[in-house]
């Protein structure tokens, strides 16, 4: 079986061809800043907070995440991005966990 050709990069030309395309991808999506996502954590847990729909504690941990994310749009705060990653992700693992120990009835269909 011979592997897919053109799945690697191998020649110079190859990258400097391809590198454009991945940087335009990466600029359009917000460069590295993660202030949308801040925003979106932001108002989504002032809600869960507001509604008492979740654990005080997660909304306020998906505040704090929020807010860190918003700073990344300062460039001198750039680096918040790699924090406000995994506290998202540890907000997502402990939202996922309340998800799946609620006792849901399911609807006939």
């Amino acid at each position: 079986m011979t592997p897919f050709r053109g799945a690697s990069i191998s020649s110079p030309t190859q990258t400097n061809e391809t590198w454009p395309a991945i940087l335009a991808i990466q600029t359009g999506l917000g460069d590295g800043v993660e202030w949308i996502g801040g925003i979106w954590m932001l108002v989504i847990n002032v809600s869960l907070y507001r509604q008492r729909s979740a654990p005080r504690a997660l909304s306020v941990a998906g505040v704090l995440t929020g807010v860190i994310g918003m700073l990344t749009l300062y460039p001198p705060l750039a680096a918040a991005g790699g924090a406000f990653g995994l506290l998202q992700i540890g907000w997502f693992g402990w939202l996922g966990g309340l998800l799946i120990k609620q006792k849901v009835s399911v609807l006939p269909a």
